[in-house]
């Protein structure tokens, strides 16, 4: 594989991430910047409290089509499931630290869950089971989206062995805890999973 090629898929996938959705989506319906509202998080539930459910539910819908998008794409130029995940990990990176925002975005959640269902289904399907379940045991979404994004290389590591996707997996996932590591350390009345 040329590497220009992946260059160029790593740099359109850091440009598309960097796109934050949820900024631009209240910066034209309401003139404000997102992150003065509410709990100052460029996320769809923040979208919510400005907004409103409908928007915040297209802008998680839009990035978690980003996500699974620059998977597509890399398996559309026949690259493999690592350079997916690295072109996932690109446009994380650019949701969570967007140049043109001065590098202060949201925390990537709706992206790499929306890479993470594209690298592998099942696995995905899985990982989401341990999200409902620690979301009901927790009475805490966010902690359960949090320890569902934990359990993915777990569960990619059981079911596929350490494959080079499995590791990409395991690095995407780490981008989002880290993004969220101070929610990991607050108390539960203020974390929050901001896609």
């Amino acid at each position: 594989m040329p590497p220009g090629r992946l260059y160029a898929l790593l740099l359109a996938s850091y440009l598309l991430g960097a796109l934050v959705t949820a900024y631009y989506v209240v910066r034209v319906r309401a003139g404000v910047d997102l992150r003065s509202q509410g709990s100052g998080t460029l996320g769809a539930r923040n979208v919510g409290r400005v907004l409103g459910k409908g928007a915040a539910v297209a802008v998680a819908l839009v990035d978690l089509a980003k996500g699974a998008g620059v998977v597509l794409i890399a398996r559309s130029l026949e690259l493999t499931p690592i350079h997916g995940a690295l072109a996932a990990c690109a446009a994380v990176c650019g949701h969570v630290w967007p140049p043109q925002l001065r590098f202060r975005g949201g925390k990537g959640a709706a992206i790499a869950g929306g890479a993470l269902i594209a690298l592998d289904p099942p696995v995905a399907g899985a990982a989401l089971i341990v999200l409902a379940l620690v979301s009901l045991l927790l009475r805490d979404t966010q902690r359960g989206g949090l320890a569902g994004f934990a359990a993915y290389p777990f569960l990619s590591f059981a079911w596929r062995g350490p494959s080079a996707g499995a590791w990409g997996a395991c690095l995407l996932s780490a981008l989002v805890l880290v993004a969220h590591r101070r929610d990991l350390a607050a108390g539960p009345r203020t974390r929050e999973v901001a896609p």
